[in-house]
Parts: C-alpha cells; sequence; structure tokens
C-alpha cells in the first residue's frame, strides 16, 4: 500500500516545485498515485479555479485529473479521487485512466470522513444537532451500516459536533465540539 500524507505543501519538495512553480499556484499535495512515485495534488493555473493534478516526479509530466472547480480527497489505495456530487450522488474518479465508478447508497446529508483503507467503503457523519451518526457504506452495492454515534459528553452550551477524524481500520475516533459558555454577575448595591 503506498504511503499516506497529510496535506503537505509543494515547497516542502524542492525537486518537483521548481518545475511546477511556472505554470500552477497554490499547491498543496494530497498523497501518492498507487505506484507511489506520482504526487496528486490540488492547485489551480493563474486566474482559474482549483482542480486535482497528477505530477510525475521522473518525467516531469503534469496532467490534470478533474475538472475545474471539482476536488475530493484521494483513496487510501491512491487509485481514485472521491469526489462529492450534486446531492447525494459522488463518483470516484481514477488516476490511472480507468472508468469512472460511482458511488452508490450516499444520502442528502451525508457528509464524507474517509474511504476505508482497504477502498471498499466509505465512511460518512450524518449530524444531527449535538451528535452525528457515522456510518460504513458499501462504494459497491450503497448497502449503510451504523457504526457509532458521536455525542457531546457534556451538552451544556453547545452548538455541535465538527470535524470527525476516524483511524484507517474504523475502529477509533476523535472528534471536536463546539460550545459556548458565559458567566452572569448580578451586582447589587451600585449607585
Amino acid at each position: 500500500m503506498p504511503v499516506q500524507v497529510p496535506a503537505v505543501r509543494m515547497e516542502s519538495f524542492p525537486w518537483s516545485y521548481a518545475n511546477l512553480n511556472e505554470g500552477i499556484e497554490h499547491l498543496v499535495a494530497i498523497g501518492f498515485a498507487a505506484d507511489s512515485r506520482r504526487i496528486v495534488f490540488t492547485g489551480n493555473e493563474p486566474g482559474h479555479p482549483q482542480r486535482e493534478f497528477l505530477f510525475d516526479v521522473a518525467s516531469g509530466k503534469l496532467q490534470p485529473l478533474t475538472p475545474e472547480v471539482v476536488q475530493g480527497p484521494l483513496t487510501p489505495d491512491g487509485k481514485f479521487i472521491f469526489v462529492p456530487g450534486n446531492g447525494p450522488s459522488a463518483e470516484l474518479i481514477p488516476v490511472d485512466g480507468l472508468p469512472i465508478r460511482e458511488v452508490k447508497g450516499l444520502q442528502d446529508r451525508d457528509r464524507l470522513i474517509q474511504i476505508t483503507a482497504d477502498g471498499s467503503e466509505v465512511l460518512v457523519g450524518v449530524p444531527n444537532g449535538l451528535s452525528a451518526a457515522i456510518y460504513r457504506v458499501r462504494l459497491d452495492t450503497g448497502e449503510r451500516k451504523l457504526v457509532k454515534t458521536l455525542e457531546m459528553r457534556d451538552p451544556t452550551g453547545g452548538f455541535g459536533l465538527t470535524r470527525a477524524l476516524i483511524t484507517p481500520d474504523g475502529q477509533y475516533f476523535a472528534y471536536g465540539t463546539l460550545r459556548q459558555l458565559s458567566e452572569l454577575y448580578v451586582l447589587q448595591g451600585l449607585r
């Protein structure tokens, strides 16, 4: 399995940044392609919206992977970019020119969290006030399975949950909450 990297500024790759800097702006690496020799990143041509690109380090060849404005995370196996569609639909855009795969079983309120390590399922969150249900959705059949419900431990002053992170095996969760607490002071005897 290819090594996965978090979003990294392309300036940290000086051997490739010089080649890319001439025609692409706002470069952010999102991961390696399945062969671990090409880099998938987000960027834009001057005056154009962002999109995903594939850069072959050996040849210096740069090619767009998605249409302008279309962005999404790279699957853990480095083979596809997960792109939300209109409403509950989504697609897997191949890095290597394979046919585009439709993702079945998504619903309007689903928010992508990540794709499983084997690339067969997506983990989505469905926010519901102070909680969020986490589902596994099979990419091939659209079958949904509730994995966990995340809740604020103390809902006092709570606005809801923020971004959730899940380990690649889907066993452990981390998430943030938004809350605002305030104090009321009563002053007596002021003149």
